[in-house]
């Protein structure tokens, strides 16, 4: 694995695996939402697990071993001692999900990225590896009357999140850091500030909420927020008979309500959080509400994407649209 001091390569010799990956984790924890590095963590333990049960050296991994890896994860049949029942489980409980195992491979292609702006002897084998196939389904997210009906009658905490993701368009990793200033709103975004002008009727639910002004959700952890947040809606969805939502849609509602406003893509991606303006407009066209990419812009895609590659960031899951990465392993890269 990793730590294997008799490798192929004498240079890789002196590299400690876990204390890169230790490294690379606190970075992302630094720059990303708790749940993204949550996502980063299980990848990069899942192929921890894989690689000791094929006695492979993750510094030396090659493409086929990549793709070998991708299989197994859909197919299951990994297994693992757990440490507190002393039973082998299944790492892969059986197969994976292909939108899992993609963002499990967008997680571990930035981990090797990362490590090659280190040592440029490593290799990254996953962008040319045989990822499972991007889903298609259309994004139907909720109407301005499903939201101030959800708003209306879920508990107060629950609908006071609601509306702050529908009208301000925060992802609910970003949640935490989200505070009140008279009638500005600031939240932070990958690292930067985010400001924009606080509706109404977010105000109004934060008060009914009995929340703290200031920073109403910082001594809530996300993944509670989540599931809370989560249960409502499926609950809601149940009752009236609409498609299965997740949080991530209110931010869909958001991002569609202001383009219409007045069509002013560069003030949407501000408001988003967005890293390029491109990254929005593949989000807009993904939600129906803009027509494809020109050639123009599809080149521009690929150019901006190779730099980002030659800086040593892996942001390719943003301009290639996947949004879903804030997500539960299936939201941020979410927008």
């Amino acid at each position: 694995m990793g730590n294997n001091k008799h490798r192929k390569r004498p240079e890789l010799s002196g590299i400690d695996w876990d204390a890169e990956k230790k490294e690379f984790l606190e970075n992302v924890g630094k720059t990303k939402s708790p749940h993204t590095h949550t996502a980063y963590r299980a990848a990069l333990g899942r192929l921890d697990v894989w690689s000791k049960y094929n006695r492979i050296d993750l510094f030396e991994l090659t493409l086929d071993e990549a793709n070998s890896f991708i299989r197994d994860s859909e197919s299951g049949g990994v297994f693992a001692k757990d440490l507190k029942t002393g039973i082998f489980i299944d790492v892969f409980k059986g197969g994976r999900a292909p939108e899992s195992v993609r963002l499990d491979v967008s997680a571990l292609s930035s981990f090797y990225d990362w490590l090659h702006s280190h040592y440029a002897v490593i290799r990254n084998p996953f962008p040319k590896c045989d990822r499972p196939p991007k889903t298609t389904s259309k994004i139907v997210p909720p109407n301005e009357r499903q939201v101030e009906d959800m708003i209306t009658h879920f508990r107060p905490k629950v609908a006071a999140a609601i509306a702050v993701m529908a009208f301000c368009g925060l992802q609910i990793g970003e949640l935490a850091s989200f505070t009140v200033d008279n009638d500005q709103y600031t939240y932070r975004s990958r690292s930067k500030a985010v400001t924009g002008e606080l509706p109404l009727i977010v105000l109004d639910t934060i008060k009914r909420s009995a929340l703290p002004k200031y920073r109403p959700f910082a001594v809530y952890k996300t993944g509670n927020l989540r599931k809370q947040v989560e249960r409502a809606v499926r609950d809601y969805d149940v009752v009236y008979g609409y498609a299965p939502r997740s949080c991530q849609d209110f931010r869909h509602f958001f991002a569609i309500t202001e383009f219409k406003k007045d069509k002013d893509i560069h003030r949407v991606s501000k408001l988003l959080g967005h890293v390029t303006v491109q990254v929005t407009k593949n989000y807009l066209r993904r939600l129906g509400v803009i027509e494809g990419l020109t050639r123009a812009e599809i080149a521009a895609e690929k150019r901006a994407l190779r730099k980002l590659r030659q800086n040593g960031e892996y942001l390719a899951r943003e301009i290639l649209g996947e949004d879903e990465f804030d997500l539960s392993v299936n939201d941020e890269f979410g927008l």
